[in-house]
């Protein structure tokens, strides 16, 4: 994903969903993105 799209989520009410590999179930976050680490990202 680019970095721009992302930034946008900045200061915004999102609900962010994550599915761990080998996980059945997704997790699923609600709240206000603060921040976002690029570095992170896996490339």
């Amino acid at each position: 994903m680019s970095g721009n799209i992302m930034d946008r989520c900045i200061g915004r009410y999102c609900k962010i969903v994550t599915k761990e590999p080998g996980e059945e179930k997704a997790s699923v976050i609600t709240g206000i993105v603060k921040d976002i680490d690029h570095d992170g990202f896996a490339h």
